[in-house]
């Protein structure tokens, strides 16, 4: 179970099904979102004992920025690849609306459905919905590079690619939007 795709409530039920407290679901909660941590180990302020057990029960979404591309308007396009070997694509636009505000477009699947003729992606067809801890862990990752390079930028946007599609091919995950 990746914990990231969890609601509060849904991260508040595992947590008392390991027989701890409620409030350890919101200490954890802020690790994953707040903080962005990859690793159990990370988050300090809960009992070495309990992180154990979480390394065994559950898995906090893995991706990585495989490659990188910076055009000079400051757009980022990243490539980021699953812990199951996928790559889906998020693209970082500075000032992007009309209020100046920067937009990130983040993936909901790998590939796509609506089979757009210039469009790469849609080549390989759909492949796989994304799940909710992969779609939430794109912002975590691209915030992650913004703060790593110095630029300050934050994001006041956010746009599901692949939406539309989603919505013809399957019943929509009602945890996407609660995460």
């Amino acid at each position: 179970m990746d914990l990231r795709g969890l609601t509060k409530a849904e991260l508040e039920a595992f947590v008392q099904e390991l027989g701890q407290p409620g409030y350890r679901a919101k200490q954890i909660f802020r690790w994953l979102h707040q903080k962005g941590v990859r690793r159990f180990e990370e988050m300090t302020d809960l009992p070495q004992a309990l992180r154990e057990e979480l390394e065994k029960a559950a898995e906090i979404g893995t991706l990585e920025i495989a490659k990188k591309e910076v055009s000079r308007d400051g757009t980022r396009k990243y490539a980021l690849r699953t812990s199951k070997g996928d790559v889906v694509e998020a693209v970082y636009i500075p000032d992007a609306s009309s209020e100046g505000r920067n937009t990130l477009c983040i993936s909901s699947q790998v590939g796509c459905a609506i089979d757009c003729k210039f469009c790469l992606t849609a080549s390989l067809g759909l492949l796989r919905n994304l799940g909710s801890g992969e779609i939430v862990e794109q912002v975590t990752r691209v915030l992650e590079d913004l703060v790593r390079d110095g630029g300050g930028q934050t994001i006041g946007n956010v746009v599901l690619m692949g939406w539309a599609s989603r919505f013809r091919t399957t019943r929509t995950c009602s945890r996407a939007s609660g995460s």
